[in-house]
């Protein structure tokens, strides 16, 4: 049976409810949770694997009964998961749809009170499958019988299957750009949109940078800047990726650009020129203030019980006043977040930091000192090294945000020293163009201390020799305790011999070093090399069987 990998440290728990009108109401509870809420797997092709969902009852005198079903998995334009058409007609399922080789049975035909069953997944994808599959699971429970409103307790589990083997064919796109305008309870919203079209045969995860330029008398001219968080795309699908631009803009002739981000790497850069009917109510156009804070990262030291505090300076670098608020937060990549028993709550100290003045104007070219001080509780549970963002908003004369920026807070816990521990999790090589090939390596940060992403992409011998190291890119320049870095990289193997190598993701972290790892077989058809993703037990490169070391790539 092959090896499989469920990706993530993120479980959750949700609950979707679905209601039947009927004549009286009648109570029904919730009980019973899912983990994961989605999985991730890696699998060879041609092989059966297994995984398990855990289903646990939250009721505290009463048995529990759970209906499964596999059914069609489907993306919708915002990127939500949705359950497909009912099976049977093979014309209405997605292209790559793992209904017809996915089977999930329950362990147990009722789960005990406050105890937990599971739900095992047999995948068999057929030899010819390469790339991302996807099925969706329902886990229900049955409604009661008799009269009134039954609440259906339901969960969709989407399943990614990444099947290994020759190697699938990468290919995504944005497929369109456009600003627009709408009026929401009484406000006005400009937002900016972008489409990504997945065209390939494997997932990918996909965010942007887009800049709005305004044209004047003097060119064009940065306005805003903002940040669209990664999502999944599944293969066939297209997604849209819209968000408030947290600015009202007035009607004229705007720029857009986007930076197209996969994996953590630009992979394209498009614009787009629009005259835009905007906001009729503004009459002008104010650009965004970057707003400098000083220092970038801020460290304090306060055990339970006692109180520290220090200074941020906040540089206004424009040429007219504005006036500006600071607050403080949890680090968006702790929320939510959960691995084993650790919450991600564990890690912030937002609670016990503070921040003087709240509010403040700050004149052309000046500057403004802010008081951070962080104050423990002396009964609570306290990390070696907890984190809490400072958010600096400005707004103009008229009140209209002009920027975010933020400064980290670390609060050290004096006579505790954080571990350090990096994760490697998934490895994958999908097909870029000819001979060229996309590395992607998650990893995560299952220590208590920050970590800097500084990863590596070899290309080795079966003897292990390095024919090629090169640095990767990772989109973030530090890895909070719980988070998870995304590194890309490419492999040009145009010069390569056929044979069998190794591609390995080296993560330097914590003064340790951490792996992942995919034998390859590389075959020149026509010219071209194909790539195959094999298990260890069938990587024989020649340098293993007493033969030469396959040819190392030239350096460029």
């Amino acid at each position: 049976m092959a090896n499989y990998q469920i990706a993530g440290i993120r479980w959750a728990w949700g609950v979707v409810a679905f209601a039947a009108l009927g004549m009286a109401p009648r109570a029904y509870s919730q009980g019973f949770m899912v983990k994961p809420m989605m999985a991730e797997v890696t699998v060879m092709p041609g092989r059966a694997s297994v995984f398990n969902i855990e289903v646990r009852n939250t009721l505290p005198n009463e048995s529990l009964r759970v209906e499964c079903e596999e059914v069609a998995l489907t993306q919708s334009m915002n990127g939500a998961w949705a359950q497909g058409k009912a099976e049977g007609d093979a014309a209405t399922q997605p292209a790559r749809s793992a209904a017809a080789w996915t089977e999930a049975k329950l362990s147990t035909a009722a789960i005990a009170p406050l105890e937990a069953g599971t739900v095992a997944v047999r995948v068999e994808p057929p030899r010819a499958s390469r790339g991302t599959y996807y099925v969706g699971l329902v886990l229900r429970r049955p409604a009661p019988g008799g009269d009134g409103i039954k609440l259906v307790l339901q969960f969709l589990v989407p399943i990614l299957i990444n099947v290994q083997g020759p190697t699938p064919r990468e290919a995504v796109a944005v497929s369109k750009v456009d600003l627009g305008f709408l009026r929401r309870e009484g406000a006005s919203v400009c937002y900016g949109r972008y489409d990504v079209a997945n065209t390939g045969e494997t997932i990918v995860r996909v965010g942007a940078d887009l800049t709005v330029l305004w044209k004047s008398a003097r060119g064009y001219q940065r306005i805003l800047t903002r940040t669209y968080d990664e999502k999944p795309v599944l293969p066939g699908s297209t997604v849209i990726f819209a968000r408030d631009l947290e600015r009202a803009l007035p009607p004229g002739s705007y720029r857009v650009q986007v930076g197209l981000r996969v994996g953590g790497r630009v992979r394209q850069r498009l614009e787009r020129d629009i005259d835009f009917a905007g906001d009729p109510d503004v009459k002008d156009v104010v650009p965004e203030v970057a707003l400098q804070l000083d220092p970038e990262r801020l460290e304090l030291q306060a055990g339970r019980g006692s109180r520290r505090s220090a200074v941020v300076t906040v540089r206004n670098p424009s040429d007219y006043a504005v006036t500006a608020s600071c607050a403080v937060a949890a680090p968006p990549g702790l929320e939510g977040v959960v691995l084993g028993k650790v919450d991600g709550k564990e890690f912030t100290c937002a609670p016990w930091v503070t921040c003087e003045p709240s509010s403040f104007t700050i004149g052309p070219g000046g500057s403004k000192n802010l008081r951070v001080t962080a104050s423990v509780p002396a009964d609570t549970t306290q990390r070696p090294l907890t984190f809490a963002n400072l958010i600096v908003e400005s707004k103009d004369a008229a009140g209209r945000t002009t920027s975010k920026s933020s400064t980290q807070v670390v609060l050290a816990n004096p006579g505790q020293k954080p571990t350090a521990l990096a994760v490697a999790a998934e490895l994958a090589i999908s097909l870029e163009a000819e001979d060229r090939y996309a590395v992607r390596a998650n990893f995560e940060n299952h220590g208590e201390t920050v970590l800097v992403p500084n990863v590596s992409l070899q290309l080795m011998a079966g003897n292990l020799d390095v024919l090629s190291n090169r640095p990767m890119e990772c989109a973030a320049r530090t890895v909070l305790p719980l988070g998870r870095v995304t590194a890309t990289g490419d492999l040009d193997l145009s010069r390569v011999d056929a044979g069998g190598y190794i591609v390995r993701a080296v993560w330097e972290a914590g003064g340790a070093k951490v792996a992942s790892q995919l034998p390859i077989k590389v075959e020149v058809i026509d010219n071209r090399r194909v790539v195959t993703v094999v298990e260890q037990t069938e990587a024989a490169p020649a340098a293993a069987a007493g033969g030469d070391a396959p040819k190392a790539p030239e350096e460029k």
